[in-house]
């Protein structure tokens, strides 16, 4: 026998190894990128307000969608376990039972609301949509938030749009059409003694409101959570513009800024 036959057996052995470690070799494939949601929207957020009993809490109970844009978070902790979002109809808060929220529903995302089981009720005379209502006083119930587990139930991601632009109005147009929207406001400054002071109380964590008036006359309140992150900046002393979230509290009109940056008051005040 040749050493070519001795050999012979282990070549094709080594052969054998070598197809068969080859055919094992796992072929992965690329993720597949997010393609987005294939929900739509069946109505929009002015005909779900329109839809609203005031003084009620109601829920909803059809299988209807809203989408909107979020343009405002937490990212700031200036809107407490709250989101607000906007179509080009009209906006609305969400409240949610959670923190960091401005990870998952950054601003310019587009996000999908499945109201069936959601709840719409009343702060102040805001709207707002939560996961609960609590009646214990059946006067006034109370809006909870959506719960964390619930979060992916009701609210589905679309992609990242561009922020839509803040609606300019003049004092005399806010109204209730206009609550909850990015809005934003001219010839604005603060009263002269609510210059140059804190936005808000940071060391007791209490709330403040800053007079702003208007050179054609008028005036709201700038309201700032001692939460925020900004809440010991000096407010400004100038005129100019100041842009935010529009609300109510009651028959106090009242303007919410996402940080700093809203405002924009470095002209000369009014005469």
């Amino acid at each position: 026998m040749t050493l070519i036959h001795l050999f012979q057996p282990l070549r094709w052995t080594l052969y054998g190894l070598l197809t068969c470690c080859a055919a094992c070799t796992a072929k992965f494939d690329q993720p597949p990128g997010y393609t987005g949601t294939d929900l739509q929207a069946t109505t929009t957020i002015a005909r779900l307000r329109l839809s609203h009993i005031p003084g009620n809490a109601e829920k909803m109970t059809d299988d209807q969608v809203i989408t909107g844009i979020v343009t405002a978070n937490d990212a700031s902790d200036n809107f407490y376990k709250t989101i607000v979002i906007q179509d080009s109809t009209a906006g609305i808060s969400i409240r949610m039972d959670g923190f960091g929220l401005a990870a998952d529903y950054p601003l310019g995302l587009r996000i999908f609301v499945r109201l069936n089981g959601l709840w719409m009720g009343e702060y102040g005379g805001m709207l707002q949509l939560g996961g609960a209502a609590d009646f214990t006083d059946p006067a006034y119930p109370e809006l909870l938030p959506v719960p964390a587990p619930l979060f992916s139930k009701y609210i589905v991601a679309g992609s990242i749009e561009p922020l839509p632009a803040p609606l300019k109005l003049r004092y005399n147009e806010l109204d209730q059409q206009v609550h909850s929207r990015l809005i934003e406001l001219d010839s604005a400054e603060l009263a002269a003694s609510d210059t140059g002071r804190p936005y808000a109380d940071a060391v007791n964590k209490v709330t403040v409101s800053h007079k702003v008036r208007f050179c054609s006359g008028g005036s709201l309140y700038l309201r700032t959570s001692g939460y925020a992150r900004f809440a010991t900046a000096k407010t400004p002393g100038g005129n100019g513009r100041i842009r935010g979230i529009y609300t109510v509290f009651g028959s106090q009109k009242q303007l919410v800024i996402r940080d700093t940056s809203d405002m924009l008051m470095r002209g000369p005040r009014c005469l």
